[in-house]
């Protein structure tokens, strides 16, 4: 999340422009991916252990429905890769899992439903990437 303060054009130079908005900038967050030597299981279950070995990211953001607050739940996730496949595992804390919500939807909508999703900016120019997502009804 990035909030800068608008001051009138006039009163800044670049450096000072470049300065405010560093000094206003959210910390940037980053993942290391463990790079593993042998094959997981696509089963959904983290339970190699390849998966306890990997750091997690944890305190995330809530973006929907409304952005800025900090997760209500416990999220946790963690990134493998190998030669072939980049693997992200995450385990998303629940007190009651019969009120998360699972609305299924018609394709590229997630609806009312809780979902966790992954952006590849693989071009590194924050405009092109590949977006992969899934909801709590499995699509």
């Amino acid at each position: 999340m990035l909030s800068l303060a608008f001051v009138p054009a006039l009163a800044q130079t670049p450096a000072a422009t470049a300065a405010a908005a560093a000094a206003t900038a959210a910390p940037k967050r980053q993942l290391a991916a463990l790079r593993i030597a042998q094959p997981i299981k696509l089963d959904g279950v983290l339970d190699e252990a390849a998966w306890r070995e990997a750091l997690p990211a944890t305190d995330f953001i809530q973006n929907r429905p409304k952005p800025g607050p900090h997760e209500k739940h416990p999220t946790e996730v963690r990134m493998l890769y190998d030669d072939a496949a980049i693997y992200v595992g995450a385990v998303m804390h629940d007190v009651a899992a019969d009120s998360i919500p699972r609305e299924l939807t018609a394709r590229d909508n997630t609806g009312n439903s809780d979902f966790i999703g992954i952006f590849l900016d693989t071009y590194h120019d924050q405009l092109n990437g590949y977006a992969f997502i899934v909801t709590s009804s499995g699509v």
